[in-house]
């Protein structure tokens, strides 16, 4: 009796064991066919853009040719525009493509400062405000194009979620954390999320804004885990969000 009841809890124990192995399979292969989904997606997007951008771009240098028409110093704002968008299809393209990112030292003090002037014009016309607190001498390794390209969508985030007339606020800020780590983190004070929504905001396709994706997040963790990092929200049912 007691030989078969060890040999019952072995076969039980190897059973509960396999079962976890094919769970934690099952989730990494879905992991793997979702960024490669997003990296497609990436990619098609990135390619379909890039054409009539061009046309844009050849438009509007038409214009500085022609005063009469559009004016030169509209012109060159559509031009920088342009560049500007440009830029982020190429991000996108790097993303999507195989391979190792880019993995050099980025200093972290003057990216930062750059993304609050870049950003800080748009938190300001819907009445807001964008603060930053960095920390001299911070230095990470991974791509500097593709970090600031996540900080862009989560201030832009950050900035939807700020109620328009309210004295809101977000804040970007950097530090130094436990065991070496680097802490980026972009608060606000706005309404915040419900459990049930912030539990699914990194699920691609899942999003609450009517003309909205649902890939921002999703997109961005990827960049972040790609460079070894981790991107992680906390937001409060009563208000503020922090990631």
């Amino acid at each position: 009796t007691a030989g078969g009841l060890l040999l019952f809890l072995g076969l039980f124990g190897l059973i509960r064991r396999a079962d976890r192995i094919m769970r934690a399979q099952h989730a990494q292969l879905i992991e793997a066919q979702t960024s490669l989904a997003l990296g497609e997606l990436a990619a098609s997007v990135a390619h379909n853009i890039r054409n009539p951008l061009a046309s844009i771009r050849s438009a509007a240098e038409l214009c500085l040719d022609d005063p009469a028409g559009l004016g030169p110093e509209q012109a060159r704002e559509i031009l920088q525009d342009v560049d500007r968008v440009s830029a982020r299809i190429t991000e996108l393209l790097r993303l999507s493509a195989p391979g190792p990112q880019a993995n050099e030292p980025v200093v972290l003090e003057p990216l930062l400062h750059g993304l609050a002037l870049e950003q800080g014009s748009a938190f300001e016309r819907r009445g807001h405000r964008l603060l930053l607190r960095p920390v001299a001498g911070l230095v990470v390794r991974g791509d500097a194009g593709l970090l600031g390209q996540v900080l862009r969508s989560l201030l832009a985030n950050a900035r939807e979620a700020l109620p328009d007339g309210s004295p809101g606020w977000c804040l970007l800020r950097a530090g130094r954390g436990d065991k070496g780590w680097i802490h980026i983190e972009i608060e606000d004070n706005g309404p915040g999320m419900p459990a049930e929504v912030a539990d699914q905001v990194f699920r691609p396709f899942f999003t609450t804004k009517p003309q909205g994706l649902g890939l921002g997040l999703p997109l961005a963790r990827r960049i972040v885990e790609r460079m070894g990092g981790h991107l992680r929200l906390q937001a409060g049912s009563q208000g503020g969000t922090t990631v």
